[in-house]
């Protein structure tokens, strides 16, 4: 009986650190480049934005809407991926 408590004891360590998940390089890479890439984006859908707000003319206005539609997919979906190797490190 004790050299099982002593297992179960160990075990719940031997758990943690199953679940303690580190970045790979690649994902470490990646995600320095996603905040990079992601701050680009929001200050470029800003800009934009600001334009769009000061703009009369409908085919500037078409214009504009069409790059911040463009600009908030794809800033939807690096944030999607960076919210997911963030849920990695914990």
């Amino acid at each position: 009986e004790k050299q099982q408590a002593v297992v179960e004891e160990k075990n719940p360590t031997a758990e943690l650190k199953k679940d303690t998940k580190r970045l790979t390089y690649k994902e470490q890479r990646e995600l320095e480049i996603l905040e990079k890439e992601i701050s680009s984006l929001e200050r470029n859908k800003a800009e934009l934005e600001n334009k769009l707000s000061q703009t009369t003319n409908y085919e500037e206005l078409n214009g504009i809407s069409g790059v911040l539609k463009g600009i908030t997919e794809e800033l939807d979906s690096k944030s999607m991926r960076w919210l997911e190797i963030q849920d990695k490190i914990g």
